[in-house]
């Protein structure tokens, strides 16, 4: 999948108008669930929940990019397993420069709720794991919301004038 997403202001990652080219492996991992999404669009799904596992052999080009700059994002399967480990090669381009590229691992669970909710697991002591997710996702997410609402708002609004 290709997508391309302009460098805002308001992003937090920027900072004195720049925006830090590690930045770029959270660009890449979005493009990789824009791909999710759409497949489960295609087979008439809500949108599904992935989880950043890692990535390999990131190289970046650039130590940061201009707020205003365009994007050109992609991000291509290598594979995906039952159990929901995906991995892509994605890469980050702008004015048509390779600027960043990874292996990007990542995690999409079956069940996304039973995963959250771990009162279902009153039995068993918390596990490290466990107390991980419990603290971890939820700060992520709130840290990362407007990231993301920033990131698939332009991404969507480049596909709505693409189909013009």
């Amino acid at each position: 999948i290709t997508a391309s997403a302009m460098v805002q202001a308001d992003s937090i990652f920027v900072e004195n108008g720049r925006l830090p080219a590690h930045a770029l492996l959270e660009y890449m991992a979005q493009t990789m669930g824009l791909w999710a999404c759409w497949q489960a669009k295609e087979a008439g799904l809500p949108p599904p929940v992935g989880f950043l596992l890692g990535t390999r052999s990131l190289k970046l080009a650039v130590d940061s990019i201009a707020v205003g700059s365009d994007l050109a994002l992609s991000a291509t399967r290598i594979y995906i397993s039952d159990e929901g480990l995906a991995q892509f090669d994605c890469e980050a381009r702008l004015n048509g420069e390779l600027i960043a590229s990874a292996k990007i691992n990542a995690f999409q669970p079956k069940d996304a709720t039973s995963l959250m909710d771990l009162k279902q697991k009153k039995k068993k002591p918390f596990s490290f794991p466990d107390l991980l997710v419990a603290s971890a996702v939820p700060l992520l997410f709130v840290w990362l919301k407007p990231v993301i609402q920033s990131f698939y708002t332009a991404v969507l609004r480049r596909m709505h004038s693409i189909k013009r």
